[in-house]
């Protein structure tokens, strides 16, 4: 039994040729710089559990290289997630490569100096 298409308002789709292909915004084909809004810059204790929550790692061991206690680093997560509206750490993870707040392509995935907030950039290492 076929269906016609048409009626049922769907779009055509060409075959998928099994390659993926990034495809760069507007402003960036326009050549512009993008703007980093400020509301999603993140402190430097925020981009270190971001990019460790990233990798994988759990509560615990990252509270332990930072030296802070687990409560502290599910605050600062679900900070994020709030400003984020994520749910959980994997959609943190996604809306933060979606916003470009992650580096897209790299391992182990690092937070761009632009989202890191100027006056806490000293703070800020990568965590081991």
């Amino acid at each position: 039994m076929s269906t016609d298409r048409s009626v049922l308002a769907l779009p055509e789709f060409s075959p998928v040729t099994g390659t993926a292909e990034r495809v760069p915004c507007e402003r960036c084909r326009a050549g512009e710089a993008a703007e980093i809004d400020p509301r999603r810059q993140l402190s430097g204790l925020d981009a270190m559990i971001l990019e460790a929550v990233a990798t994988g790692v759990s509560s615990v061991r990252i509270a332990s290289r930072l030296y802070i206690s687990r409560q502290a680093v599910d605050y600062h997560i679900k900070g994020m997630q709030r400003q984020l509206n994520a749910v959980n750490r994997a959609e943190l993870v996604s809306r933060a490569h979606v916003a470009g707040i992650l580096d897209i392509g790299r391992w182990p995935p690092k937070v761009p100096p632009g989202f890191i907030l100027e006056e806490s950039r000293g703070l800020y290492r990568p965590v081991p």
